[in-house]
């Protein structure tokens, strides 16, 4: 959409792949609009990263980085991470930026015990809306895997190379999930293809 000579990007819901009914605005956020001027790029949250009533705490690390960054690792070091109320940091292998193939993400073996009633943001790198890839649900994970398969996030690894920022994924709850849920992810992947 144009409004006066600038492009505008208006929010949107999130639906994931796995989950084929609308979201109700009460169950995912929605992404911080953003607006393009020629020659620069301007962010601006238009709405909040976390719902209101989130808890405020900063996510967990569940394990530390490989010592090499460019280590070809075909997967992340942590398996079975648990989604906890204050979110988590799953450190990644460093992914060849300069082959030209394209980088995705993907959340694989997903699964829950039961609906854990809310969604979860997904980062890479620090939780900012220059880093955000997309949201997920446990909609179709009750006791049975799921893979989550986020797209191409090869702008946003490339920024996140010319930052210096830490190789991670970032999952943040959007709200507080049932206690009996217990949502796990078995295995975060950046793949080129």
């Amino acid at each position: 959409m144009r409004a006066g000579g600038r492009l505008l990007i208006l929010p949107f819901l999130v639906v994931v792949a796995s989950d084929c009914r609308r979201a109700s605005e009460s169950e995912a956020p929605m992404p911080p609009s953003v607006e393009l001027r020629a020659g620069q790029m301007e962010v601006r949250a238009k709405s909040v990263l976390l719902a209101p009533n989130a808890p405020r705490t900063e996510p967990r690390r569940v394990a530390s980085a490989p010592k090499s960054s460019r280590a070809p690792l075909p997967r992340s070091e942590a398996h079975r991470v648990r989604l906890d109320r204050g979110g988590v940091r799953v450190p990644v292998p460093a992914p060849d930026l300069t082959s030209g193939r394209r980088i995705h993400l993907t959340l694989r073996d997903c699964i829950t015990d039961l609906a854990p009633g809310i969604n979860y943001q997904v980062f890479l790198g620090e939780p900012s809306p220059e880093h955000y890839v997309g949201g997920i649900t446990f909609f179709d994970a009750v006791r049975r895997r799921v893979t989550d398969r986020l797209g191409d996030v090869t702008d946003i690894a490339e920024r996140l190379a010319a930052e210096g920022g830490a190789w991670e994924v970032t999952i943040v709850p959007v709200g507080v999930a049932s206690r009996a849920a217990h949502p796990t992810v078995g295995d975060v992947l950046l793949v080129s293809r």
